[in-house]
C-alpha cells in the first residue's frame, strides 16, 4: 500500500496558490471555472475539510454575520455517503436506508462558525449557489479538478488534493499571525496536538524561538491579503483569453505512492481518483444536469419521438427492403432455394419473394411513425 504522504509536504506559497486562482478564473466552462474558484477558497483560505465543502447548503451561509455555520450532521445521499453506509449496514447487520439516513457528520464533533473574511470570499459564495446548476459534488470529482487546475498552472498534480488545500489554509494564517485559539475555531481543532503539529512542521516555532533569542517583536512579514482580487476581477471578459478544458484527467504523469492523506475519516480508504468505485463518482455534475434538462424538455413536449424519428425510420426500411431482396436473389441462385417439385425447378423467385415480404413489412409497421 506505501506509506502516506502527510499534507503539510505538499502546501504551496502563496504565489502558487494566488496562480491556480487566476487559472480557475480562465476556464471556459463558466460553471466549472467558478466551481473550482469555490473549492480553492473554500478550502485553500477558510480552511474547510472537503466533507464540508461537499455537503454544504446554500443555508449554513450567514450574510449577515459573513460565517459559514457547519452543522453536526446534515442528511445526504451523494454517491460517498451511500457507498460508506452500504458498507456499514452490512458490517453491522443494520438496514441501509436507517444508516444512511444519519450518515454524514462533522468529523469529532466539529460544528463551528467559520469566519468569511474578504469580500472575494464572501462573492464567490454568493456567485457558487446563484449560477452554478449543480452543487452536489463527489470527492473524486472536487480531486480531479484541483489536480487538472494544478497542472494548468504549472503546479504539481501528485501533490494537489483537497486536503493540501486546508494545510496551505492552516500554514498562511499561522505564518500571517492569527493566534491558537482563532485557528481552533476555523479550522475546527479539539485536539490540542493536531495544532501544534502544523506549528512544528511549518517551522513556526524555531522563528518564535529566533524572535526570542534575537529579541525581535516577533511579528511576521508574511501576510495574508487582506482584499484579495475576487472572481469577476480575475475572470477574462474576452473569450480568447480563457482556457478551454477538453478533458478534466491530467496529462501529467501521477505515480501511485506515496500516497496522500485526508483528514475526512470516510476518504482514507478510497484509492486514487481514477480508481475510486462507480458509487463515489458516478455521473459527473455537468452531464447530470444536462440530462436532467433533456428530461425535464421530453416531458414537457407534446410530441414523444419513440423509438426513432420519421426519416430515420424510412431509411432504415428501405435499406432493409434492398438488403433483404439483394441476398434472396443470391441465395436462390447459388440453390440455396433449390426446390424440386415434380420434377421442376424454382430458383430466385422464392428468395426475392421473401425480400419483398420483408422489406415491405417493414414498412408497413412503421407507417404510424411516418
Amino acid at each position: 500500500m506505501g506509506k502516506r504522504r502527510t499534507a503539510l509536504r505538499d502546501v504551496i506559497t502563496s504565489t502558487q496558490y494566488r496562480q491556480m486562482l487566476k487559472t480557475a478564473a480562465q476556464i471556459d466552462d463558466r460553471h466549472e471555472s467558478i466551481a473550482i474558484f469555490f473549492y480553492l477558497v473554500m478550502m485553500g483560505r477558510l480552511g474547510l475539510r472537503v466533507g464540508e465543502v461537499i455537503h454544504m447548503q446554500r443555508s449554513w451561509y450567514d450574510p449577515e454575520r459573513s460565517v459559514i455555520s457547519i452543522p453536526p450532521h446534515e442528511p445526504c445521499d451523494c454517491g460517498l455517503c451511500r457507498h460508506y453506509a452500504r458498507q456499514y449496514a452490512k458490517s453491522h447487520g443494520l438496514e441501509f436506508e436507517d444508516v444512511l439516513e444519519n450518515y454524514w457528520q462533522v468529523k469529532d464533533g466539529s460544528d463551528r462558525d467559520v469566519t468569511v473574511p474578504t469580500a472575494r470570499d464572501r462573492a464567490i459564495i454568493e456567485l457558487y449557489f446563484d449560477a452554478v446548476p449543480y452543487t452536489e459534488v463527489s470527492y473524486s470529482t472536487i480531486n480531479r479538478r484541483l489536480k487538472k487546475v494544478a497542472e494548468l498552472s504549472g503546479a504539481a498534480p501528485e501533490h494537489t488534493y483537497p486536503h493540501m488545500l486546508r494545510a496551505t489554509a492552516a500554514t498562511h494564517l499561522i505564518w500571517s499571525g492569527m493566534r491558537p485559539p482563532a485557528l481552533d475555531y476555523q479550522f475546527g481543532w479539539e485536539d490540542e496536538k493536531t495544532k501544534e503539529r502544523y506549528a512544528q512542521k511549518t517551522g513556526w516555532r524555531v522563528k518564535e524561538e529566533f524572535d526570542r533569542m534575537w529579541d525581535r517583536d516577533g511579528s511576521s512579514t508574511f501576510k495574508v491579503h487582506p482584499d484579495p482580487p475576487t472572481y469577476d476581477n480575475l475572470r477574462p471578459d474576452k473569450r480568447a483569453d480563457r482556457i478551454l478544458v477538453k478533458s478534466w484527467s491530467v496529462d501529467t504523469p501521477i505515480s501511485r505512492h506515496p500516497r496522500t492523506r485526508d483528514e475526512e475519516p470516510l476518504i482514507h480508504d478510497i484509492e486514487e481518483y481514477d480508481d475510486a468505485p462507480a458509487a463515489v463518482d458516478p455521473i459527473s455534475p455537468a452531464v447530470r444536469h444536462r440530462l436532467n434538462k433533456e428530461l425535464e424538455a421530453a416531458t414537457e413536449s407534446d410530441e414523444v419521438i419513440y423509438p426513432l424519428p420519421p426519416r430515420r425510420a424510412a431509411a432504415l426500411c428501405l435499406c432493409l427492403l434492398a438488403f433483404a431482396t439483394v441476398m434472396g436473389t443470391a441465395l436462390a441462385a447459388s440453390n440455396t432455394f433449390w426446390i424440386d417439385v415434380g420434377g421442376g425447378e424454382v430458383h430466385a423467385t422464392p428468395g426475392a419473394t421473401i425480400g419483398l415480404v420483408l422489406g415491405f413489412g417493414a414498412i408497413l409497421s412503421r407507417l404510424p411513425d411516418l
